[in-house]
């Protein structure tokens, strides 16, 4: 406000305009293949190949095509990889992910109760054979509740009240290993100033760290 001054310069009001990728880059595609050339017509696909390949570049940079990296892997880097820089080609948005992607038919499960909206199809199910675990799972990158013990469908802003729990006739449930990912930490906000009140009940805010709490939505 109050500046009167125009501003100068030839790209004082142009659009921001992506850094083109040097001569020589090195290109990485989610469909590509480590048997290619890692040109842009002929990507790799394995980023810790494009890495090593780049490190013995005169460009020393590494191209993400758009779409999502699935890591086998930890990208290893060392001395040799010093000064490289990985960047997004011009236009697309390259992610990189530690996750496994699951090619699977989802199907419902009827559990032979209805829910409150009077549905009984209300848990999804697919075959993952071959995964050992999934610590985490997301639909379309949208973070998914898994079947849980004890099940609470409405996360962990809930408790599950009379009635609540799955009877241990209507489900064979794995018990949970609590010390797989370590004990909890437990912080409870007692600021009087930051309560809700709510008759007693949950009028205080907390947070866990560690423990398994991935299992969890993470409240909005």
């Amino acid at each position: 406000p109050g500046c009167t001054a125009p501003m100068r310069g030839a790209d004082a009001t142009s659009p921001f305009q992506p850094e083109p990728a040097p001569s020589g880059s090195i290109f990485v595609s989610p469909a590509g293949d480590d048997e290619g050339a890692g040109t842009e017509a002929t990507p790799l696909r394995s980023i810790q190949l494009a890495c090593d390949r780049a490190a013995a570049s005169a460009a020393r940079t590494v191209v993400l095509r758009g779409g999502t990296h699935f890591l086998s892997s930890t990208i290893t880097l060392n001395a040799s990889h010093s000064n490289l820089r990985v960047m997004a080609h011009p236009g697309e948005v390259p992610v990189v992910s530690g996750g496994v992607e699951l090619k699977v038919a989802w199907r419902p499960h009827d559990v032979g109760r209805r829910n409150a909206a009077n549905e009984t199809t209300n848990i999804w199910v697919a075959d993952v054979s071959g995964v050992d675990d999934i610590p985490g799972l997301q639909i379309d990158g949208v973070r998914a509740t898994r079947a849980r013990y004890p099940n609470l469908p409405g996360g962990i802003e809930v408790s599950p009240g009379y009635g609540g729990m799955v009877s241990e006739k209507d489900a064979d449930w794995t018990p949970p290993d609590f010390n797989k990912f370590g004990p909890v930490q437990f912080y409870t906000d007692n600021a009087s100033s930051h309560d809700r009140p709510n008759g007693g009940w949950f009028e205080h805010y907390m947070i866990g760290v560690g423990g398994l709490c991935s299992v969890y939505d993470p409240p909005e």
